[in-house]
Parts: C-alpha cells; structure tokens; sequence
C-alpha cells in the first residue's frame, strides 16, 4: 500500500465541539467512542461440546444431520498450527493451546461399540430400556483432540446394525448436563467479551464463502427454511441445506441478551428478500427472529434495549471471496435482463475497475444494503431507523474514491444516502510491513514496523471520513486491530513473538485512539477478540479466552476505560442514545443549551456552582464535590449538555480554588493535586476533544 504522511492534504471533516457554521449547524456527529469486537473463541463456546462437533466417515445423514451408518464424531481439534505435522512444525514458538483435560460426561440415543485414541473412555453404559448409552472421556493435560468412534451401531431396538446414533451430548470439565441447557454457553465468554459495547458475529456465521457460487448455480439464492437451525445435529454440520453453513441465529440472539451487546449482523448475499413485502423471504424472517423470537429463544427476541448493526455479507469487494463472484454475477444478470436497471444509470466507469460488471457490482451491494435494512425497518416499525437498525454500508478501504462515486450514484437514483445507511464502514488494520518477508527480521524491527503501518493507515482514515460526513454518514469500521500476512510462514516465530511484545498495548491503544478517534472515527470494531496465533494471523487480543492480560486484549481495555462513559447526540441520519447507567444525585446538571445558527456560541462562565456565605450541611456539600460521581458528573454537563446541543468554547470556572462556605467552584482545591475527579472529569473531555481543526465559519 505504501507509505502516507500522517499529516496529509486530506484534512479529517469532523469537528467533535465546533459549528460548521454557514453549512450545516447541527451537524454533530460524534456518538461518544464505541469499542466492539468480531466474536472468536479459542476452544469450545458451547459447555455441550457437541453443538459444534463434525461427523466423519459416514454414508450418510439424516434430515437434520445424525448419522445413519457407522463413523466418527470429531468433538474439536484444538492443537497448534501445523502439530499434526510433527512437533517441529508448530508456528507458536511458546504452542500455547487451552486447556481442554478433564473429563467429559457423554450420552447419545442407540447403541454402539465406542473407542477413542485420544481419550480415555470408561463408565460406558447402556440401557436397553431407554436405548440410551452413557459413559465418560477423560482427556489428559495437553491433549487437545477429541474424536470417539462409533461401529457396531443401532439407531433403535428395531434397526440392524451400522445404523448410526442420535442425539449426543458431551459436556466440558466443571459443568452439568442442566448448565448446558440453562448457561450454553462457556464461563470465559461472558467475561472477555462483557467489556465491548457491541458483538460482530461474521466469522462465527461462516459468512466468507458462504454461497453456491461454486459448483452450482451462479444465481441461486437460499430462502428462510434452508438456514441453519438451532436444532441440527450440530451447528458444525454442513451441506444439509443451502444455508446451513454457520452457527444458528438464535443462538446469536441468545448470547447477545445475556451479554447484553449490541450485535452487528451479517446477512448472507445469497438471501432472499428485496422488498418490504417480501413477508415469506429469509430477510424478513430473519427481521421477525431478531424482533419476536420463536420457541427455541422462549419467543424472546433481542432485547429492546439493543441495536442491530447491519451489514450485507462481508467484503463483497474482495474477489479473495465467493460472496464477490455470486454478488458480481447477480449484478449483471440483473442489467443483461434489464439494461435500464438503475445499476446501469448515470453509468461512469471507476479506476481500477476492469469493466462495467465490477461498477453494477458495487451498485448492487449498496443497493443490496439499503434493500436489506427496508426489510428490517418494514419488521420493526416506524420509527426503527437508526434507533435500532442500522445499515451500514461498507466498502474497500484503499479505494476511498469508490465509495463516493457509489454514493454519488446512489444519491442521484435513491436519494441522500443518510436516509438508508445507518454508517460507513471501512477497515482499519496495519501490519508488518516489508518485514514479513525479511528472514531475520528482529521481533523489535517487526513491532516497530506495525506501530509505522498503523500511522501511515491515517490518509485513508480522514480521506474516507471526509467522505462519510459529506453524505452524513457515521464513520464505523467493520474490522480493525493487528494484521497479518496469511499463510506464510518466513519468520513467523518473531512474527508470533512481536504480537505478544509489552509494545503492542500502547500500539494497540494509539492505532484506536489517535488513529481513529482522533480523525473522527466512530464506532470501532476489533478483529478479533481471541484466536490461535499462526501462519493464518495474529487477529486477536489474546489467544487464549481466559488470558485477559495480554497486551493487545489491555490495550483495548485502556481506550474502552478512557471512553465508558458515552454520549447522547442527534447525529445525521438519526439519534443515538447511549446506553449508560446514571446516578441520580442532587448535583446533577441543569444547564440548558439551544443551538444557534448565528455566531460561536459560547459560555462565559461554568462549572459546579454553589450557594455562597451559606453554612447550612456545609460539611456533605463540600465533600459531595469530591464525591467520584463528580468526574461523570463534570463530563456528562461539558459533552451532554453543552457541546451535544451546538455549544462551542466552554470555560470552567475556576481551576484551583479552596473549598469553603464561599464556593467550591475549582477543579482542584490543591494546585499540586491534579487527581480529584472534577478534575479528572474535565481532563476526559479534553482528551476526546483534543484534536482542533480549523473551519471556515460564516461570515468569514
């Protein structure tokens, strides 16, 4: 990609506590700083195992994916990459694995003769009665594969042999067959990811090469009964229908209620469903799943507290993917079929595009993106826009110039895009660089070479962010963090090393904070949240789900600490609410602003007031400025109830004074004491601010 000076001609066009006078006075864009993360587990998600285990070498299924004959069941592998290779092989130079010993209490409906070599299996029973077999597995410390054999089978008192067996349940160390039913899920999940204001669940989807695109049809699409379902044999299975590729979707909505996250949705380009009146098609259902739910979530659906981010597949860009052959091929059998199809209007070939196809191509995935988040709204009800869902349009990160002139057409056949599209999103990696491929490359040289890529990422970030405010679109990024050059194994053990360098917190922290925040991103999506480091990547903060103090997992942690407290805005395209927990106390804010369309509006004098010459409890009110709620308390008043309402310049009043009968009014009563949580209030706004631009306001 090159190098970009971080001081580009591109100047970012956000301008988080200023009027854009004589243009726009209420644009204010800024949704307080919003961390969410890809979904990824490094070992089991479920407590019963067998919810994502994997049939093999069987003749056959049936209709919902248990074995009719004989074969194997592969529980998970867990090793490290490439150990089945030879131990020399592996590409972690430390080959850390979870921890997968203990044993496993199992039981399935039939009967069959079981053997495993890799487990130890023991108290096998079965009753006749129920023709139910039980039974336990032990996995010893580091080993980190489970597959159990199965031969001699029958599916019922009636059935011949090498009938296969049902219904199996396997479940992890520490946990009961009842925890399986009432937690689902594993305990470490709750805990990593209960920091992240939102959830994005892509890859645990299958979403990339989720499609027929090959070996079939180039135009066939899946309707709502070829998804997957929550009661499949396992949600690892696939081929039982066109859509069963990924985990079920109620499990999402399950998971994201107890987390209580919002959740960023990608829905399969293969979807059916174009209309709002497309009752029967997968994006309605999929709409009425996520509002009311069904029997297997109790006919919950998410919870009204949360939104939907919604994107169309992944990377429809990226020819890397099938989802980008089936998309491209749909858009031109559309304009061959009608060549007045508005894919086809205010025609204007792009650089780097080969052809017509590749422009009707990224028209139809806006066009597929607005069409999807219709559907959503026509399911939830006026009003639903914005405040719940929110459709967000992304694009290719290197080619800024592409989502404006897709924008631009979409504006001339649609209207203003902000009507439709929640956000904008782009990418937001960095890499080694010209390392990878340096064969002595030093884990100092490498970590250096990642913290260069993340600042030379700049010029897109602003380019990109002029973009969205000019269409009035929130800046997002679908993925973001630490990259990687995939499958290639030169260095990879300093490659591996450097991803786990102390370094990588405060590249982790300025990457999000002064190369996104800064420039006037907005919610920001890491990816991942955990994973294997291999020859595949580096992508998460950790690599171990129940290591949470690795360095790139506490870099993210130290911007979500500098940005929990988020703001309520009106923002273009809708409003954004944050959903934060407030403390009733007899000194909250009361001070009200309207915007002004006229000169800078500003504040001659504020802050925490008092009645002066006044003794009465002196005592409580003089500590009540001191309370720790004063630092919300200070920040909600600067960033709510002013700068969110057009206010511009703002003076506290005072610094530094004594606390007396007199007033409270500093931020500090002790010149040398800059830690009191007035304070502290003040210096968190400052920080979220701390980027100035300068504006041409009306009138000169």
């Amino acid at each position: 990609r090159g190098r970009h000076s971080p001081h580009s001609a591109f100047a970012p066009m956000v301008f988080p506590h200023l009027i854009l006078l004589g243009l726009l006075p209420f644009l204010q864009l800024v949704m307080g700083h919003q961390i969410g993360t890809e979904f990824g587990v490094r070992g089991s998600t479920f407590i019963d195992v067998a919810k994502e285990g994997k049939f093999g070498q069987i003749t056959s299924v049936n209709a919902v994916g248990w074995p009719t004959s004989d074969g194997e069941f592969t529980l998970f592998d867990h090793r490290p990459v490439a150990a089945w290779l030879g131990a020399s092989n592996i590409d972690d130079p430390l080959a850390r694995v979870p921890d997968d010993s203990g044993t496993y209490q199992f039981s399935f409906k039939g009967k069959a003769t079981l053997s495993s070599w890799s487990t130890t299996l023991s108290s096998i029973v079965f009753d006749s009665t129920t023709w139910t077999t039980t039974g336990t597995a032990t996995i010893a410390r580091g080993g980190n594969f489970f597959q159990i054999r199965f031969s001699g089978s029958q599916a019922s008192s009636t059935s011949a042999t090498n009938t296969g067996v049902t219904d199996w349940r396997v479940i992890r160390p520490g946990y009961t067959f009842q925890d399986a039913d009432t937690q689902i899920f594993v305990s470490e999940i709750f805990q990593m990811l209960s920091p992240f204001n939102h959830i994005r669940y892509m890859g645990w989807r299958d979403t990339n090469y989720n499609t027929l695109a090959y070996g079939s049809p180039l135009n066939a699409t899946f309707g709502w009964a070829d998804r997957r379902l929550p009661t499949d044999a396992t949600q690892g299975s696939s081929q039982l229908r066109p859509g069963t590729q990924g985990i079920a979707w109620e499990y999402i909505i399950i998971l994201a209620n107890m987390l209580n996250k919002d959740v960023w949705i990608n829905v399969p380009v293969q979807a059916t469903g174009s209309l709002a009146s497309d009752l029967g098609s997968y994006s309605y259902n999929l709409a009425l799943l996520f509002k009311d739910g069904n029997a297997f979530t109790n006919n919950q659906g998410l919870s009204p507290n949360l939104k939907i981010y919604i994107e169309h597949s992944n990377e429809v860009w990226n020819n890397g993917f099938s989802q980008y052959a089936w998309n491209r091929n749909m858009a031109i059998v559309e304009v061959n079929a009608d060549p007045n199809s508005v894919l086809n209007q205010f025609f204007q070939r792009s650089a780097w595009q080969r052809g017509p196809e590749d422009v009707w191509a990224m028209r139809r995935h806006a066009k597929r993106t607005m069409e999807i988040g219709l559907i959503f709204q026509a399911a939830y009800g006026q009003g639903s826009f914005a405040t719940k869902i929110r459709p967000i349009y992304a694009h290719f990160t290197i080619a800024p110039f592409q989502y404006n002139e897709t924008l631009t057409w979409f504006t001339k056949v649609y209207g203003p895009p902000s009507n439709f599209f929640w956000g904008l999103a782009q990418t937001h990696y960095y890499d080694e660089g010209a390392t990878y491929s340096l064969p002595n490359a030093t884990v100092a040289q490498i970590v250096q070479a990642l913290k260069e890529s993340s600042d030379s990422e700049r010029t897109y970030t602003s380019t990109i962010n002029r973009i969205a405010r000019s269409f009035m679109l929130h800046h997002t990024s679908y993925e973001g963090g630490s990259g990687f050059r995939e499958q290639n194994t030169n260095n990879i053990a300093n490659r591996i090393t450097a991803n786990r360098d102390p370094m990588m917190r405060q590249i982790v922290y300025e990457d999000v904070v002064d190369n996104w925040f800064a420039l006037g991103g907005e919610l920001y999506n890491y990816f991942t949240v955990c994973g294997a480091y291999s020859r595949y990547g580096c992508w998460g903060l950790t690599d171990m789900c129940n290591n949470l103090t690795t360095p790139k997992y506490l870099g993210i942690m130290d911007v979500i600490r500098e940005t929990s407290t988020t703001t309520s805005t009106t923002a273009a395209g809708g409003s954004s609410t944050a959903a934060v927990s407030t403390t009733t106390t007899s000194l909250s804010s009361s001070s009200s602003t309207s915007s002004s369309s006229g000169g800078v509006v500003t504040s001659s004098t504020s802050g925490s007031g008092f009645r002066e010459q006044n003794t009465n409890n002196i005592a409580n009110r003089i500590t009540a400025n001191r309370d720790p709620m004063m630092r919300q308390i200070v920040y909600e008043d600067v960033v709510d109830n002013w700068f969110a309402l057009g206010g511009e310049l703002y003076n506290y009043f005072t610094v530094c004074g004594a606390y007396s009968r007199y007033g409270c009014w500093g931020l500090t009563d002790m010149c040398n004491n800059l830690t009191t949580p007035k304070y502290l209030g003040i210096m968190d706004v400052i920080r979220e601010t701390s980027t100035t631009t300068s504006t041409t306001a009306a009138g000169g």
